[in-house]
Parts: structure tokens; C-alpha cells; sequence
């Protein structure tokens, strides 16, 4: 008997166990496939999800999580343990035959489910339009999209819910091989699902908010779309990214090819074990206090932080069961601000580097070649207050320390303009105090500080009216610095 055949043999007897995981699975995503025959995909544009069909996917995906925590049982279950390894597989194709038994118990039928509800959008939208009235009250039809276009974009949306998928299957396989408890082994991967599907967003708000208030009109973080439920998070309206999903695929198959690769290096005697691979646990800890202590900062509190640390304390406990000590209480302590030394190591690399360069970013004006627009640049700079209590609203200082500019300038200074206020966005980083005040609220130094705010956007002139952003930003700079800032704005035509 071949290798394949061992494993579809295996994997057909499993399915036999997870019959009504199989039958749940079908029903969700049957009726998510027949509902998407409402998502409406219009000429020039991108898949218009129905959102009845993406709650019945996203329900599909909690049966997902107990198949593969259970067709994983055997790394912690002893009797089961001694039946699989009794059987005449090696250890590959054990795990690749809880592979199989997964793509017959749930992806085989979302590929047939989307794709019966792909051929079905395409037949429905063939015969579909759409009237659409401006401020103005002129009606526009928006046509639907050609045949090509609408498979094409199914395809998309075909794999934005395989990634999500395969997400799923990644991070519950590799949990499942690097513990040996099913109480790790039932937490552990919701955890891991969690961190690493929230701590890309959060460090892009954490930099950009904390080192780097510069916005474009556009998504310059591509790459933070990149893995776990992440693919959530894409427009829509403005399509998805085929190349960053396709990464995302590339991303979960490769924490799969990890999890196959600490499944066979599992020992019989592992099982029942909390954490089997140390390590591998170091690192689950690393991501979800890096999101953590993300969020305690982005707040400025400090009872967050200690929260933080006693649930460190408490998690570390939960694993290693029975054997605490004090001194092992300590070593966990200790741990813990080593891990927060080198968040702020990192916190401050970030700042001296303007974001890591994100303060260079440049305003994307490519949309004013094609439309006839008016660029607008407007400043304004007025004493920095950071509690509004301290304002004294009686005075005249607050009127007699702002300024402001509101010009029309040429398209092509739009990226001048910008170049201007990154300059001064890096000075901004490199003012004595202005590190220790952004993450821990310290210092004097703020009250010297002028808040200097600026905005290039585009006004479509003519008849039609149309507004676009191109650059905003808000920086904190010394009387000299932000006088300089107004000077050389001010000159900009």
C-alpha cells in the first residue's frame, strides 16, 4: 500500500469521528455560498460583500477551531495517543492524514460551496444595475461588471476566506504539536489567533500615532494587512490586495510545514506535558505583552501594566502547575522587565527614527492628473496645552501665540509642502524631553511646546464638486522651531 493511501484511508476513518462537525460545517457554508448570490460586483469596481453570507462564513470557521484541536487530540490524550502511534503510519503521515482529514471535513466543501455561489453572483449580477443620484440630483446607472471581472473577483473573495481559513488551521495544528495539555492545547491557539491578528494594526497605530502623525490619502501599510484575520480588515470598496492575501496563504503554510516539523519530533513520553517546546511558548508570551504593552502606553496607564505583569505571573503559573516556587516567581519577574526594557529600547529606536522613516512618506497626488483640482495648504501653529484646565481662556497669550496660513499653491509643491513638515516632524523626535513625555507623561519640557498642525488636500474646481486629502499631520515643536516651520511653509507658492 502506498504512502497516499495510508493517509486517505486514515484520514476517511477519522472523518467518520467529526460526522456532525462535517454536517454543521456543510450547513454554514451552504448557506453562506447561497447567499453570496446577493454581493454585488458592479463595473469598475469591487465585490460589494452581502454581509449574511460573511456572518455564515465567520460561523463556519468556529467548528473549524474544534475539528483541529480534535483531530489533534492525540498529542494530549494518552489512550488515543497509543492507538495512532500503534497504527502503521510514521509520524509525517500521521500528521499529514489530520491534514486530509480536515480538507474532507471542511475546506473540500467550502470550495464547493464558493464555488456554487460564484456561478450563481455571476448569473444574478449579470442582470443587475444600480441607479445612483449626486448632491445635484443627476442620476448615474452603474452597469454591472463584465463576465471576466465578476469571476475575478470572486476569486479574491474566494481566497480572502481561504487565508482566513488557513489561518485557523496554522495556528490551531501548531499550538496543538508544541503542547502537550488540552487545556493549553484549547486556549493557547485562541490566544495566538488573537495576538498576531491584532499586533500588526497595533503596532501601525502605536508608530505612526506615537512617533509619526503623519496620514496619507492612501494605505501605506500594505504589509500590516498581511497575516491572520487581517484580511478582515480589507476595503471592499477600494478591493483587495490578490498579492498581500496570497502572502498571508504563504504565511499559514509555513507555520503548518513548523507544526509538522515539531509533530515528529514529539515523543510518546511528551504527552500530557504543558508546554512541550519552551520556546515556543517564549515567543507566544513576547507577542501578546508586545500587544499588550502597546496598548497600556498608546493609554498612558500604568495600573494596564501592572495588570500586565500579574497576568504574565499568573499564565506562567497556569503552565507550569504544581512547580512554583519564589524563586522561579522571581526569574518570571524579572523576565517580564527585560521584556518591557527592550519594548522601550524599541519604543525609542522608533522615535529617534521618525517611525522608522514614516515621517519621509510623501502624499500620493496622482488622483489631481486626472481631474482639475485646487491644491489648498493650511498650517496652523498655537501653544501646546495638554490638560485644557490649564488654559486660561481670560488672557490673550492663546490669540497672541497662533498662527495659521490658507493658500492655494501649485499641484506639483504639494509634495514640497510635505517634505517641509517631515523635516520638521523629525526635529520634533529629537527634542530633549520629547520621548520620556510620550510614553510616560513626564517632564516640564511640554510647556514650551507649540502644536503645529498641517493639511494639503485637493478641491475639484468647475462645476462638480470633489475633495481629496492628500497630507495631514500634527507635530510638536520649540517657539524657534515652529517659527521656522511657518517661515518655510509660508514661502511655498
Amino acid at each position: 500500500m502506498s504512502s497516499f493511501e495510508k493517509i486517505n484511508r486514515s484520514a476517511l476513518s477519522e472523518l467518520i469521528v467529526h460526522r456532525k462537525t462535517h454536517i454543521i460545517s456543510m450547513i454554514f457554508l451552504g448557506i453562506a455560498g447561497l447567499s453570496y448570490i446577493n454581493t454585488g460586483m458592479y463595473s469598475g469596481g469591487s465585490p460589494d460583500l452581502y454581509g449574511f453570507s460573511v456572518f455564515f462564513f465567520f460561523a463556519a470557521l468556529v467548528p473549524l477551531t474544534g475539528l483541529c484541536s480534535s483531530v489533534f487530540r492525540d498529542m494530549h490524550n494518552v489512550p488515543v495517543a497509543d492507538v495512532q502511534m500503534a497504527m502503521p503510519l510514521s509520524a509525517s503521515e500521521r500528521f499529514l492524514s489530520k491534514l486530509m482529514t480536515i480538507c474532507y471535513c471542511w475546506l473540500f466543501p467550502y470550495i464547493f460551496c464558493h464555488g456554487v455561489g460564484n456561478v450563481l453572483s455571476v448569473f444574478m449580477n449579470s442582470f443587475r444595475t444600480v441607479e445612483q443620484y449626486s448632491y445635484d440630483g443627476r442620476r448615474t446607472i452603474i452597469e454591472p461588471a463584465s463576465v471576466p471581472e465578476m469571476f475575478g473577483a470572486n476569486m479574491k473573495v474566494f481566497l480572502w476566506g481561504l487565508s482566513m481559513a488557513l489561518f485557523v488551521v496554522a495556528a490551531v495544528s501548531l499550538c496543538a504539536s508544541c503542547v502537550g495539555s488540552r487545556a493549553e492545547s484549547s486556549y493557547l491557539p485562541v490566544i495566538m489567533m488573537i495576538v498576531i491578528s491584532v499586533l500588526p494594526f497595533e503596532t501601525r497605530e502605536y508608530i505612526r500615532d506615537m512617533f509619526s502623525d503623519v496620514y496619507l490619502n492612501r494605505n501605506d501599510f500594505s504589509a500590516f494587512n498581511v497575516f491572520g484575520f487581517g484580511a478582515v480588515l480589507f476595503d471592499m470598496d477600494e478591493g483587495i490586495s490578490v498579492l498581500w492575501v496570497l502572502v498571508n496563504c504563504l504565511i499559514s503554510l509555513a507555520m503548518i510545514a513548523a507544526a509538522m516539523f515539531a509533530y515528529t519530533k514529539r515523543d510518546a513520553s511528551t504527552v500530557g506535558y504543558p508546554v512541550v517546546y519552551r520556546g515556543f511558548f517564549e515567543l507566544l508570551m513576547i507577542l501578546t505583552l508586545a500587544a499588550v504593552f502597546q496598548l497600556t502606553v498608546s493609554d498612558h496607564s500604568w495600573v494596564g501594566l501592572f495588570i500586565a505583569f500579574v497576568g504574565s505571573l499568573i499564565l506562567r503559573m497556569i503552565v507550569s502547575r504544581k512547580d512554583i516556587t519564589i524563586r522561579k516567581t522571581a526569574v518570571w519577574s524579572g523576565i517580564f522587565a527585560l521584556y518591557y526594557a527592550l519594548f522601550v529600547l524599541f519604543s525609542y529606536t522608533a522615535c529617534i527614527t521618525g517611525g522608522f522613516g514614516r515621517n519621509m512618506i510623501s502624499p500620493d497626488t496622482s488622483v489631481l492628473n486626472t481631474e482639475k483640482y485646487e491644491v489648498t495648504v493650511e498650517y496652523y501653529c498655537s501653544r501646546y496645552w495638554r490638560d485644557y484646565r490649564e488654559y486660561d481662556y481670560r488672557s490673550n497669550s492663546g490669540y497672541e501665540d497662533s498662527v495659521d496660513i490658507n493658500r492655494i499653491i501649485s499641484a506639483e509643491n504639494a509634495d514640497k509642502a510635505a517634505a517641509v513638515f517631515s523635516k520638521y516632524a523629525n526635529i520634533q523626535n529629537r527634542m530633549p524631553g520629547f520621548f520620556t513625555y510620550s510614553m510616560f507623561r513626564t517632564g516640564e519640557e511640554y510647556k514650551n511646546w507649540y502644536e503645529c498642525r498641517i493639511s494639503v488636500h485637493g478641491s475639484k474646481t468647475g462645476p462638480e464638486s470633489g475633495y481629496v486629502s492628500l497630507y495631514s499631520g500634527e507635530i510638536m515643536l520649540d517657539k524657534d522651531s515652529a517659527a521656522a516651520l511657518f517661515d518655510e511653509l509660508k514661502s511655498i507658492r
